[in-house]
């Protein structure tokens, strides 16, 4: 068979392979100084879709990894349109003659358009004749850059006051240095650098920074850095702003001391579209005023395919202290819409709620996964140092927020100076409020993924605060708090790092601090383990009588459990932490008031898991075992 081909990687299978199902998916690959003697230099794959799947999601999304368009050796991925068995037959000269460059099946266009100012929009666009402007009528743009493919020097362009880019089609950025003017020269508040935007009839309303006029256009930004002139002003622009929709990619992107009463990427999608935001750096930005919300990323999801997801990237001093989500604020409102970040840290982050993440989701989800960190992130003069979030439950069950992987660490929530605001400095990790009636498991709320550290509030939930009218059922839901806790230790842990208030969120700001204090609830003790008395668990079942409830921690005398065969059980679980532990001897007490047996019980050592099973009147042995003796029959 063929030998020499993908130095890093080689991909092949039998079948057809569906690329609808995303299950071959190399995202989080990294390429670097892999050769092979023939062909695939980090990555050949031999697959009958191998087309398909490079073109499914976002410019290559599922097969590039770290590859970068237009800057990466394309011999580094290769392959060809052939399943294993095809390709164990072929000789190298079939495969040499048959095999493809990767990149060229998600760029079909590969077309490199120039432009320079000394440049002509009647010259074809090419290094040699470069273009004046980008929407030059003789271009269809695809790829914008000054240098020679070869070279990755950036370009720099000095966005002026009333400057802006007007594109039609997809377009390309690559190893551009965006510098934003002198302030005091700016016009245009609402005059964003990069602005995408279409009404109804593809007609343009006003001047903006990158303008599309179809709902396919889509942005990619490579290798691209954004700066102000003159750091220590402040500007009142936004970078980027994706109104609309549209599909678009953002990598290796660098933002680094920004003041703007603007966000620096704006994104309010009401029709079909989604983002990627990888390996990027947002570093020292300061959001002024509070006529926007949010500080580096702002994001508004209302169709249901909407889709944002930040990977590998870094919001590092961050602030937004006028108002709420220092580093990301982001609202959902679709069913099916979802956010999902993953490998993302978020340090030093400060706003009055939220310091790190401000979330607001009435619809859709939101994932935190893969290692997530907010350290050191503060609400100075609100809820959830590390993050905020309020969710709804009333309009759909559809609604979810999951924690896979985040560490909150050294996170801060202060209490406003403000005399008329009671209600904050609570959650200094994570404050949730919650609006609605929903219950386990239609309500999606998932916190096992959570590492909480050191984290502290001025007025309750070191770690973690949850406000919601169902706080109990919540708890309980699931095992010992599986769902609530995540790294939490019911024995070692400070109680005060969980706490939360039962009502509903909607009357939480109404209250007063006193008011909260005294009614709010440590969370373990919905969960924790209740071992009844002396370790004796009653029963109590009497026809035309008042029966025991098999519920979660029955047992006690003023609790009994219903049937002996859950009280068998449920030792085990408050013993042991599951169903299926075994504990050496089980007590059951039957109860003052008697058990009637309705079936008979067939117990054994397997199926009650212990070698003993003490049946015994109420309290036996201790000094409150009941008088005379109990009756079953």
């Amino acid at each position: 068979s063929p030998t020499g081909y993908g130095g890093g990687i080689f991909l092949t299978g039998s079948g057809d392979y569906d690329p609808s199902t995303k299950r071959l998916d190399l995202k989080g690959m990294k390429i670097s100084g892999n050769t092979a003697n023939n062909s695939g230099q980090s990555l050949y794959v031999a697959m009958s879709k191998v087309k398909e799947w490079c073109q499914t999601g976002i410019l290559g999304e599922f097969a590039k990894g770290n590859y970068s368009d237009g800057i990466s050796n394309m011999n580094e991925l290769q392959g060809i349109l052939i399943d294993s068995t095809t390709f164990n037959s072929y000789s190298s000269a079939q495969i040499n003659y048959q095999q493809n460059y990767l990149e060229d099946y998600w760029n079909v266009n590969r077309d490199i358009f120039y432009i320079k100012d000394s440049g002509s929009n009647g010259w074809q666009c090419t290094s040699s004749n470069p273009c004046k402007t980008l929407d030059a009528s003789t271009a269809t743009p695809r790829t914008f850059r000054n240098y020679p493919l070869d070279s990755t020097q950036l370009s720099s362009i000095l966005i002026k006051a009333n400057g802006g880019f007007n594109i039609n089609g997809k377009v390309r950025f690559q190893l551009i240095n965006f510098i934003m003017e002198n302030p005091s020269l700016q016009q245009d508040i609402e005059n964003p650098i990069l602005y995408l935007d279409t009404d109804s009839t593809g007609v343009q309303s006003q001047q903006h920074g990158i303008y599309g006029l179809s709902l396919s256009a889509e942005i990619d930004l490579q290798n691209c850095q954004f700066y102000m002139q003159n750091i220590g002003q402040q500007i009142r622009k936004c970078f980027i702003y994706l109104e609309k929709g549209g599909n678009h990619a953002i990598s290796n992107l660098i933002v680094k001391d920004i003041s703007s009463e603007e966000n620096s990427i704006k994104i309010d999608f009401s029709y079909a579209g989604s983002i990627i935001i990888s390996d990027s750096q947002f570093e020292n930005i300061t959001k002024i005023g509070n006529n926007v919300e949010g500080g580096a990323v702002r994001t508004e999801l209302k169709y249901s395919s909407n889709r944002l997801d930040i990977k590998d990237c870094k919001f590092s001093v961050c602030k937004a202290r006028n108002t709420f989500g220092g580093a990301i604020n982001a609202k959902i409102s679709d069913t099916n819409a979802q956010i999902t970040l993953s490998r993302t840290q978020f340090l030093q982050c400060d706003a009055q709620s939220g310091g790190g993440l401000y979330a607001i989701i009435d619809k859709g989800s939101f994932v935190i996964e893969n290692s997530c960190i907010f350290k050191e992130c503060n609400a100075i003069a609100g809820n959830g140092g590390g993050i905020y979030l309020n969710l709804e439950f009333g309009l759909t069950n559809q609604t979810s927020f999951i924690i896979r992987d985040a560490l909150i660490q050294n996170c801060q929530a202060v209490s406003s100076a403000s005399s008329s605001s009671d209600s904050t400095g609570f959650g200094g990790g994570i404050f949730i409020g919650e609006q609605g009636y929903a219950v386990p498991p239609l309500m999606s709320l998932d916190l096992k993924g959570m590492k909480i550290y050191g984290n502290s509030a001025s007025s309750g939930g070191q770690s973690l605060y949850v406000v919601m009218d169902k706080l109990q059922q919540w708890c309980e839901y699931g095992l010992l708090g599986e769902y609530v806790k995540g790294n939490y230790s019911d024995t070692d842990s400070d109680e005060n790092d969980l706490q939360g208030l039962p009502i509903d969120f909607s009357q939480f700001a109404s209250q007063s601090k006193s008011s909260i204090q005294t009614n709010q609830k440590t969370l373990e003790n919905y969960w924790g383990i209740k071992i009844p008395s002396y370790s004796i668990w009653h029963v109590q079942q009497r026809f035309g009588s008042q029966n025991g409830t098999d519920q979660l921690n029955c047992g006690q005398t003023n609790q009994p459990c219903k049937t002996i065969e859950y009280a068998i059980q449920q030792i085990s679980v408050n013993v042991g932490g599951y169903e299926t532990i075994f504990i050496e001897v089980k007590n059951i007490g039957i109860s003052q008031y008697g058990y009637d047996l309705t079936s008979p019980i067939q117990l054994s050592k397997s199926g009650s898991h212990t070698d003993v099973i003490k049946i015994m009147k109420q309290m036996y042995g201790t000094g409150t075992e009941m008088l005379g003796n109990a009756e079953m029959k």
